[in-house]
């Protein structure tokens, strides 16, 4: 392999890395920071609905500019978005400065404990822009229709089903989770930080098994029967009794979700284009980032009971399930991830 191959694929993954790890900490913040600013319940989740607004019209523009422009513009400013979001968060003392910056960057932390973190997310985020400088871009297909061609609107048209469905369950069980544990168990930061933790090692832990077995692998029934598990999971930890069953629960669910991930997105994209795979995948993202706009009812549903959020979006997550067997069980051409 070229080396100037193997030292830009070192950027890339040094990229990502970075970014995983400062967004990974500023989104278990979220809830638990609104909350220590003694933000209601409800209001937290209309704050979590206002990120995912922002995100829509975020998507929308990124996936235009990678169609016409380029995708490692694309990702660049993806990138400069989120650091200029922590960065307010970071140094900011005004609440409602802050929030704006949480909306930016999906995140939010007024407590000083938290001021040096997000600092340091920034940080990461900036190095993160400059390795990705350092990438070529393969010559992209020539845009020959200005939206989509008819076939990759048919076949987006099946997704954005399928992944509304997952969307909505998503946007109201997952944004408040932090926040529920600690409301459910009165589990203090350290002990939620150790659940979450565990939760992003499994699901990276379950993408790698599934990358490792994709050429044994169903990429439809894998997709559906791994939304069904995180379904039947979330209802078996609405009623956990304790923190430990809990947070096992949660954990065995990200390795299941970490394993389906890498088939959904197979199922996303085999149907659409070359050309407009930019445009398609934004269009698929916004319409999740709407039905994540459910968040905005997940205060509503916890403040009413406490297991309520989990239980419905576990009842979403199964539908999203089905809806991946009914949708793509003629897709023959994707019938192997």
């Amino acid at each position: 392999m070229d080396p100037k191959i193997d030292i830009r694929f070192g950027y890339l993954l040094a990229s990502r890395a970075l970014r995983s790890i400062a967004l990974i900490y500023m989104s278990l913040a979220f809830s638990l920071s609104l909350e220590a600013l003694h933000i209601s319940i409800i209001n937290i989740g209309i704050v979590a609905a206002a990120t995912m607004l922002f995100m829509i019209f975020l998507t929308m523009l990124l996936g235009y500019i990678g169609d016409r422009k380029g995708y490692k513009k694309e990702v660049i400013l993806a990138e400069a978005f989120a650091f200029l979001g922590a960065l307010i968060i970071g140094i900011s003392t005004y609440t409602w400065l802050v929030i704006i910056g949480m909306i930016i960057e999906k995140s939010i932390g007024l407590v000083d404990a938290y001021r040096f973190l997000y600092i340091a997310s920034a940080l990461m985020l900036f190095v993160s822009m400059l390795f990705l400088l350092k990438l070529n871009e393969a010559k992209r297909p020539e845009k020959t229709t200005r939206i989509m061609k008819a076939s990759s609107i048919r076949y987006s048209l099946r997704v954005i089903t399928a992944n509304t469905l997952g969307g909505i369950g998503i946007g109201i069980f997952m944004p408040l989770l932090p926040l529920w544990f600690k409301l459910m168990y009165n589990a203090s930061t350290l002990k939620i930080g150790i659940v979450f933790t565990s939760v992003y090692i499994a699901t990276a832990f379950g993408s790698y098994l599934s990358s490792r077995m994709a050429h044994k692998l169903d990429a439809i029934s894998t997709a559906s029967y791994t939304r069904l598990a995180s379904g039947i999971l979330l209802f078996c930890m609405a009623i956990s009794p304790l923190l430990v069953i809990a947070g096992i629960i949660y954990i065995a669910r990200a390795l299941i979700a970490g394993f389906g991930s890498p088939s959904r997105t197979t199922v996303s994209v085999r149907g659409i284009d070359a050309e407009d795979y930019g445009t398609a995948t934004s269009v698929q993202g916004i319409a999740s980032r709407i039905a994540q706009l459910s968040s905005g009812v997940s205060g509503y549903a916890m403040d009413y009971a406490l297991p309520l959020p989990i239980v419905i979006g576990g009842i979403f997550q199964l539908a999203s399930g089905i809806s991946y067997k009914l949708l793509f069980k003629k897709s023959k051409t994707i019938a192997k991830s």
